[in-house]
Formats: C-alpha cells, structure tokens, sequence
C-alpha cells in the first residue's frame, strides 16, 4: 500500500531532519498516527479543522491524500485551506493508486505553486511531493518530474534534503472530506453559469453592432442617392434654355392653344400661344420663387427623378392643377380660393407675397 512509510517513526523523523518542522497540525483519518510519529521526532503536533477552516499561518502544510481523495475535484477544497494556511504543501498519497501528476501540478499552480523538482519526498511513500510559492523550475525539469511522479518513482537524484534553503518550519497535516466540496461544486456551477451569460450577451452585442454597421452602410448609401439627386436638382434648375418655349413644349408634349389664324399659314418660326406665354410668365415666377423648393418637391414626386423631369414645369403644367405644394412653407389654399384657374405660387408672387 503506498503511504505506509507515512506511518513510521524513519520517515517522521526523515521529514523534520530535513524540514525542520516545529509544529505540525494533524487533520483527518489517518492523520493522528502520522502527527504522533512527528511529536516522537521532535515536531510539535496540532489539529487542523478544515471545515473550520485554519486562522493560523504555518511554515508548512502536509496534505495526506487516501483513495476517495485522489480525483483533483474532490481534493480541491483541502487544497484551498491549506494553500491559505501557508506557502509550503506536502502532498502525500495514502492510496492504491498512483496520483497523475500533472493534473495535480494544474490544481496547485491555481493557488501559486510550484513543484520543488530538488527534494525527493518518495520516501513518504510513492507519488508524495513537495510544492512551494517561491519555487520555480524549468519547463523540461518539470515534465520529468512529473513522469517522475506519476510513475512512482523518486523525484529528481541529487541533494536530500532542503534544509539549508529553507527557514524554520510550522507544519499541518490534513485530510479527510467535508461539506466544502459541495459548496466548491455549487461555485464552479455558478462560474459556469455566469460564463454562459456572459457569453450570450457578447453574442447579442454582436449582433447589434453588425445591424448597426448595415445601417450605416444603408444611410451611407441613401446619402449618395440624395447628393447626386442634389445635384441633379441644381443642373436642372439653372439650365440656361429651361423657360423656354421649346422646353415648355418638350415638358408638355406639345403646343398649347391655337395661333392665330393670320399666323397659320406664314412659314415664320412658330411663336408662343397665349396659353404658352402665361405658362412661360408662371415658370419664371415659379422659379425665382423662395418657397419653390426643388428637392423637397422631387421627394415628393419621385417618378421625376427617374423620368428626369423640369420640378417646375411639373408643377405649372401638372402639380398645381392636382393639388400639389410647391414646397413645406407654402399653403396654396387661400390662393386657389381667389384664382381657381391660376397657378397660386404664381399669383402669390405676382402680388408680392411669394
């Protein structure tokens, strides 16, 4: 069985020659024997309760491990009293079974500690070895420990004992189980669960950010629609030939009115119908007009853009007639109540008020 030079006085008296402990604190089953062991060497002998948890601070801890202890799990609670009790921690195996290293090192470096790769603790029984807060080693030194370990054998040849490295020594010996794992259990449950949480609500974030970058993009691109509508509006409003009579009838399809008839039959350039001549005077007035706005009244009537129509010669000759406002801070009603056959921005200005 491993562990039983644990119990014998060789061992003991092996372990305060050379960690020279002055007080030990025995904890668990099999713990007495092993404390009454170091008081026969000279090491003073405590309890320590790990369920009461350890208010003093001792120079060394010994931790004895049996087979129900082996899995890191269920040892970690022992492991997190004792780690806050000192900076030292004799992990011993009172087991069957060989403890895989290497899973030990992981829990231990959790709470600061190193395997001490220079002492060999194999005589405490196979798999025992000693961890520190101040210790450090190299990468290679501590797989071969760790090998060393796990198969049972001898920690690393060389020096056997420490004591010239380290200061005198308080240590505790613990052991056995407590209520502690299932509250340790609880914990790591909870640490998962709020790793869940966490996780979902980056998840979400995520997702905003990426809705809001196409949003971006989206608004991105509606405002190069509006820049170059912007500037369509601009080329069409100040075009030089735009209240003209050959733009009118372009924008109309056609003549409007009839000439007179001396002029039918002359083979002169055709001249404006008084129909056209009003038409012509509104377009002007229209568009000189500060409640004329272009783009507002493109917005309103999107097929222009597409067609790439005059705005004002759609509202002479079509807009007013339907209803339309030339613009957002113009009311056409009055205007239309007084001149129901006139365009009402056109009358507005004629009188001034446009």
């Amino acid at each position: 069985m491993n562990g039983v030079a644990v119990l014998g006085g060789d061992a003991a008296a092996r372990l305060v020659a050379d960690l020279m402990p002055i007080a030990v604190a025995v904890c668990g089953e099999g713990a007495a024997a092993f404390a009454a062991a170091l008081r026969a060497a000279g090491a003073e002998a405590e309890v320590f309760d790990i369920g009461a948890g350890g208010a003093a601070a001792f120079d060394l801890t010994i931790l004895l491990c049996d087979d129900d202890m082996l899995d890191t799990a269920m040892i970690a609670p022992h492991v997190i009293a004792l780690a806050g009790a000192s900076d030292r921690l004799l992990f011993i195996p009172v087991a069957q079974g060989t403890p895989e290293a290497g899973a030990w090192f992981e829990l231990f470096a959790e709470y600061g500690f190193q395997p001490v790769v220079d002492y060999d603790a194999g005589f405490l029984g196979s798999g025992a070895f000693l961890v520190d807060r101040n210790a450090t080693a190299a990468d290679a030194d501590m797989a071969a420990f760790a090998a060393r370990v796990s198969q049972g054998g001898a920690a690393a040849p060389g020096p056997a004992t420490v004591a010239d490295e380290a200061p005198p020594l308080r240590s505790v010996v613990g052991g056995g189980m407590s209520d502690e794992v299932a509250a340790l259990r609880a914990a790591a449950a909870a640490h998962d669960a709020e790793v869940a949480a966490s996780r979902a609500e980056a998840e979400a974030w995520r997702a905003r950010a990426a809705a809001a970058s196409a949003e971006v993009e989206g608004l991105k691109r509606e405002m190069a629609a509006w820049d170059g509508l912007a500037r369509w509006v601009w080329a069409v409003c100040n075009h030089g030939g735009r209240d003209t009579l050959a733009a009118l009838r372009a924008a109309s399809g056609g003549p409007l009115g009839r000439r007179p008839w001396w002029q039918r039959w002359r083979r002169r350039p055709k001249r404006p119908t008084k129909a056209e001549r009003v038409l012509l005077a509104d377009a002007a007035l229209v568009r000189g007009s500060r409640h004329f706005d272009a783009a507002w009244y493109i917005a309103s009537h999107p097929e222009l853009a597409e067609r790439g129509d005059d705005p004002v010669w759609h509202y002479v000759l079509r807009g007013a007639a339907a209803g339309a406002e030339p613009g957002p801070y113009f009311d056409s009603g009055p205007w239309r109540a007084r001149f129901a056959d006139r365009n009402p921005l056109a009358e507005a200005v004629r009188r001034g008020e446009g």
